[in-house]
């Protein structure tokens, strides 16, 4: 008899885009990000819903949009449709607080690609203040989502003290 595998769908919003990571017994192993998604509440239902739909989860973690905290209306009403269809369907769904563990995002996503060196191409160099805010960060606030869920595997990424 085959063991089950533990499914879990990260999903993560930010401005102008929204995003998932599939993570399997602790491991991240597939990654996307939508730009279409994130331009209505409709469109981020209807295309986290197709995410839901392609994978199956177990489980689906997602920011609760009433705790969210430096999230503009616009993401936390993407952030509430996407919760509404996972709300609907037969997986489970974990709503953890986004908690800063790093300095900065660069660091969090650095933290990350250690853990996991299959995301390295995801990782952007360090951006200057000035420059807008790398598109791939969405990947790493996921992770970090399912981090606090506790559905990475322990010991990979936890922050330094």
């Amino acid at each position: 008899m085959m063991a089950h595998r533990t499914c879990v769908l990260a999903l993560a919003a930010r401005h102008g885009r929204i995003a998932y990571v599939l993570i399997i017994d602790g491991q991240p192993k597939a990654w996307a990000l939508s730009c279409i998604g994130a331009k209505s509440r409709t469109d981020a239902a209807r295309v986290s819903g197709a995410w839901m739909a392609k994978f199956d989860p177990d489980v689906i973690v997602i920011e609760d949009a009433a705790t969210a905290r430096r999230k503009k209306s616009n993401t936390k009403a993407l952030l509430r449709a996407m919760h509404r269809v996972a709300a609907r369907g037969p997986a489970s769904v974990a709503t953890p607080p986004r908690v800063q563990r790093f300095a900065n995002k660069h660091e969090e996503a650095a933290h990350f690609v250690a853990a996991y060196p299959q995301l390295e191409s995801k990782m952007s160099p360090k951006r200057r203040c000035w420059k807008p805010e790398p598109r791939n960060i969405i990947y790493f606030e996921a992770l970090a989502l399912a981090q606090e869920a506790g559905f990475l595997r322990q010991g990979s990424a936890n922050a330094a003290d």
